[in-house]
């Protein structure tokens, strides 16, 4: 969807420190001018980050056709969404932390092996060995088929 000679602007109200007036100022500050603006699903969100603080990431899984039971209709039931890292000094910060999903079978637990660790990051002081990310559930009738 894209906005045409779209101006987004935003209305701030805010009485003077100085002022012992009653009525309050309004201002308009335009934010963007663009000719066409796409709008995604996606929102921005702006983090303050220095070197060795714990970021919380979260999980996305990749290589679910490479599962036979997520292929039949399992899922993944998640006990966690996100996983704490900190970023190396220089590192980007990634989006997200893949969760590898190839060869997964039903009522097998995911845990932190499962998890691929971008470059220049390492887990949080929380995170442990048996870190759980969920569980894989499904009919084991439609997995017989």
């Amino acid at each position: 969807m894209l906005i045409s000679h779209a101006h987004i602007s935003c209305s701030l109200i805010y009485k003077p420190a100085h002022s012992l007036a009653t009525h309050a100022h309004t201002h308009t500050l335009h934010t963007l001018t663009h000719s066409l603006l796409p709008l995604t699903s996606r929102c921005l969100n702006y983090l303050r980050y220095w070197p060795g603080r714990v970021l919380q990431i979260p999980l996305v899984p990749v290589n679910t056709e490479l599962s036979n039971a997520l292929k039949r209709g399992a899922f993944i039931l998640k006990q966690n969404r996100f996983v704490s890292l900190t970023v190396a000094e220089g590192a980007k910060v990634p989006d997200s932390v893949e969760v590898d999903c190839e060869g997964l079978v039903l009522k097998q637990k995911i845990r932190l092996d499962r998890l691929i660790l971008p470059e220049g990051c390492e887990w949080g002081t929380k995170v442990t060995k048996d870190f759980l990310v969920g569980s894989v559930y499904g009919r084991a009738k439609a997995m017989k088929d």
